[in-house]
């Protein structure tokens, strides 16, 4: 049963990348439909994989062993909703701590899961509009 990391980044999602194409993150080059450099997170290294592509398996799993994280962006307001229910769990008042204490423990607590490789890869390509050709 192989894993994956997954990395949730309180940074925007880069623009130019399609929303359904997952980006990986690592300490070396990736492959991928777009490929870039960016802030270190896990790596300087960036590739977001095209879905729709007969080789976005073997890419992703190959990303996968190169220690490739998927990167996980995450807004503002995921992390509220996760602070209120934790907050509702802990039976306390959400409003009584800043945001910034919120986000801290989100961050601790939320930031790097790891997940099955083949049960995300299942539910990713079931999400997937593969357009016909």
């Amino acid at each position: 049963m192989p894993e994956m990391t997954i990395i949730r980044l309180l940074d925007p999602r880069p623009e130019d990348v399609p929303t359904n194409f997952p980006i990986f993150n690592a300490p070396r080059p990736l492959t991928g439909a777009k490929r870039w450099t960016g802030d270190f997170r896990h790596g300087v290294f960036y590739a977001a994989v095209d879905i729709t592509l007969p080789e976005a398996e073997r890419c992703i799993r190959g990303n996968v062993s190169l220690d490739g994280w998927l990167c996980e962006y995450v807004t503002r307001t995921d992390v509220e909703k996760w602070g209120r229910e934790h907050a509702a769990v802990l039976g306390i008042h959400y409003e009584d701590h800043p945001y910034e204490e919120w986000e801290d423990s989100w961050l601790q607590n939320k930031r790097i899961e790891m997940r099955d490789l083949d049960d995300y890869l299942t539910g990713l390509f079931e999400r997937a509009v593969i357009p016909l050709a």
